[in-house]
């Protein structure tokens, strides 16, 4: 089984039945419509969908706290690390 959460804008959590999250274009911290009870527990993933400062947000924090504990995130980047975001 999957479930989909919606979290604003372009952010979705993706939790396996296996019990790992993937993340998609997270925007967080400051987005008004982002659910203020939601907590994210844990990421095994990262989705990126284009470079755009609104779907990349909250990337790099959120790989820095998940790095930092026994499960390391993986990143699927279209070009981040070869061209800034662009903006809007």
């Amino acid at each position: 089984m999957l479930e989909i959460t919606w979290l604003g804008h372009g952010t979705f959590q993706f939790r396996l039945s296996t019990g790992e999250v993937f993340l998609m274009d997270p925007w967080i911290e400051g987005y008004p419509s982002y659910p203020a009870t939601h907590q994210i527990d844990r990421v095994n993933a990262i989705l990126i969908s284009h470079r755009h400062y609104d779907h990349i947000h909250d990337a790099v924090p959120l790989a820095k706290e998940s790095l930092s504990s026994s499960n390391p995130p993986y990143f699927l980047v279209e070009r981040l690390r070869k061209e800034p975001p662009l903006q809007d």
